[in-house]
């Protein structure tokens, strides 16, 4: 996982504000989502960065609030521009995101103009989840629409609800 931790909260406010459907909220993928696509058997290049407004730590990150939004970006790392579709692994479920959000500050980072909407948003009621741990990585969908890439389970992120 490559983690840029630059943002400055002004930075912060604009891309959590960027989403382009304010009423998103992430539900269940598909079923099958992935079962026409093969596996990459690669990580895709990536970064979980804010849980609710706050920039993710190593280990368990405490979780307050009615909702959870977790804001990042991913990218396919074998085209090198943005992927077709990102989904948010729960414990293994998949869940859709909100992906094609403004992150200029990745393109410049990579000095790549193609990763300029490489940003995503995913956002669950609370409600949704009982109290416990949860494990979270990422589903990126190539470019090419026919593979997936996996974020590696040693580098998920831990939610204390």
């Amino acid at each position: 996982m490559i983690r840029i931790s630059f943002l400055s909260a002004a930075v912060l406010m604009f891309l959590l504000t960027a989403c382009k459907d304010e009423g998103f909220f992430s539900e269940p993928a598909p079923a099958g989502a992935l079962s026409s696509l093969s596996n990459a058997n690669k990580a895709p290049e990536y970064s979980l960065d804010w849980i609710n407004k706050a920039q993710i730590a190593p280990g368990e990150n405490t979780v307050q609030g009615n909702d959870i939004e977790i804001v990042g970006w991913a990218m396919d790392p074998d085209a090198k521009q943005i992927a077709s579709k990102v989904y948010l692994s729960v414990n293994g479920s998949l869940f859709t995101t909100e992906y094609g959000i403004a992150r200029e500050d990745v393109a410049g980072y990579f000095k790549n103009p193609a990763y300029n909407n490489c940003g995503f948003v995913a956002k669950f009621s609370r409600s949704l989840f009982k109290p416990g741990i949860y494990s979270i990585g990422l589903v990126v969908v190539g470019a090419n629409k026919s593979s997936y890439f996996s974020s590696p389970a040693e580098q998920a992120i831990l939610l204390k609800l």
